[in-house]
């Protein structure tokens, strides 16, 4: 691993030393709305509870964002740098007892997932 690791950062260092004076960087702004469809979960597989985040729970749209960072130093070599933090939470109360990861959750408990 170690040396995978060596050989990897080599390439990178031997690649930036060869590119050319005119090295491209690129940054990428996106967003948007997201919403939840299908969102059907049971932990485990095939003893908890079929239950679904977003018909069973509230779960509100969301707005989202990213960005990247992008360096070309070769014209077939690009580099980026991806931060994309995204959560949609449900919340609500469950109308059922619910198994999920080895408890219980009793019909009416205020429940909250990400």
């Amino acid at each position: 691993m170690k040396r995978t690791l060596s050989v990897i950062v080599a390439i990178i260092v031997i690649g930036a030393a060869a590119a050319p004076a005119a090295a491209l960087w690129a940054f990428d702004v996106e967003g948007g709305l997201a919403w939840s469809g299908y969102n059907d979960v049971r932990i485990p597989g095939d003893g908890g509870t079929l239950f679904s985040l977003s018909r069973e729970l509230d779960a509100a749209n969301r707005a989202y964002g990213r960005l990247r960072l992008s360096w070309t130093f070769h014209p077939r070599h690009t580099v980026s740098v991806l931060y994309a933090p995204f959560r949609f939470p449900s919340t609500g109360a469950l109308d059922r007892d619910v198994v999920f990861a080895g408890e219980t959750f009793p019909a009416g408990a205020s429940v909250r997932g990400t």
